[in-house]
């Protein structure tokens, strides 16, 4: 019952903090409008998609940053 409740005192912490939320919004960010919206309510067809796709240049694939989050985590562990 104490690894539980340290467990959440912990998340509680890590969710005040507010980074990791920060972090996932801006993550996610392309979601929120555009082609991103609306596949997300199932509203793109798969012709939009395609258009979508051959009518832009290759995406750029940004670190996940791993290690920044381990490290966030981290320090509310400890």
């Amino acid at each position: 019952m104490d690894a539980f409740a340290r467990g959440l005192k912990i998340a509680a912490a890590v969710r005040a903090d507010g980074r990791l939320g920060k972090f996932v919004s801006e993550r996610y960010a392309s979601w929120d409008n555009g082609i991103g919206q609306r596949v997300e309510h199932k509203q793109a067809t798969l012709a939009e998609l395609a258009e979508y796709v051959s009518s832009h240049p290759e995406p750029v694939i940004a670190s996940g940053r791993q290690e920044l989050l381990e490290n966030i985590l981290n320090e509310s562990i400890c």
